[in-house]
């Protein structure tokens, strides 16, 4: 039985991703300004997660991980994969990886970008858990842009079962925003989504189709960082290593990059 249950939460959630993925996959995957509406070309969407997984890959490394090798294989989990952005970056740096999206359409597109590619797997989890892969199944379990989009109710039960999933010795990192800086924002924020939800006859779904192509918004989640890190290490043999700085939420928001291992 989950500890974390379906309910609306996860049902919107799941609604949400499904429209996403159907009306702008990669934008909402990797929502540059500028590149809404489908604005986004293939080729320099994919490009753009190399030099992040360069980066978290050297960080792991400092952290006592191996990088991967004909001799020294690895398993890697992308934890809300969406069409394969990242996915891609880990398997350039030569992992075998392992993508799961809530989104039927998201995995579906994934599928259809990797077609053939023996580097990849891609699964729909419909599920507030991770029961569709064994304990110890992972050398890296990965996540980015993709937490922050989970009500914590259901984040933290994912958070855990990171490390269920990972191999003793292997490396969890993710990221989460802790805050937004600007507390104005937020109200203005707040105010102009009940604003758009509440005007009558379908207004609101025409409004975001014109100004961003897409008919629903996605939240954005901030849970402190004492929070995220007790809860990391509830998982048995999880141990918290650090902490980064992360720039991927954008400047008027405080976020961080996690790096936890799991006991040999």
């Amino acid at each position: 039985m989950s500890a974390n249950p379906k309910g609306k939460a996860f049902a919107d959630l799941d609604k949400t991703w499904e429209t996403l993925g159907s009306e702008d996959p990669l934008w909402a995957v990797y929502s540059e300004p500028g590149k809404e509406k489908r604005g986004w070309e293939t080729d320099p969407f994919f490009a753009s997660g190399d030099p992040t997984a360069q980066t978290i890959q050297e960080r792991l490394e400092s952290l006592g991980a191996e990088r991967p090798s004909p001799s020294t294989p690895k398993n890697l989990l992308d934890f809300g994969c969406g069409v394969g952005r990242m996915s891609r970056a880990w398997a350039n740096l030569g992992y075998h990886v392992t993508g799961v999206d809530i989104s039927e359409s998201m995995v579906g597109n994934a599928r259809e970008f990797h077609k053939g590619d023996a580097r990849f797997e891609f699964r729909v989890n419909k599920e507030p858990d991770l029961s569709l892969f064994p304990d110890s199944s992972f050398d890296v379990v990965f996540s980015i842009i993709c937490l922050q989009h989970i009500p914590w109710e259901i984040a933290q039960n994912y958070i855990r079962e990171f490390g269920r999933v990972l191999k003793p010795g292997g490396f969890i990192a993710f990221q989460l925003p802790s805050r937004l800086k600007d507390t104005q924002a937020i109200r203005r924020a707040e105010w102009r989504r009940r604003f758009i939800d509440g005007l009558p006859l379908g207004l609101g779904t025409l409004y975001r189709r014109v100004k961003y192509g897409r008919s629903v918004n996605f939240d954005v989640y901030y849970t402190p960082e004492k929070t995220v890190i007790k809860t990391a290490s509830t998982a048995p043999g999880i141990h918290f290593l650090d902490k980064d700085v992360d720039v991927s939420a954008g400047d008027p928001v405080e976020s961080w990059f996690y790096f936890l291992t799991k006991s040999q």
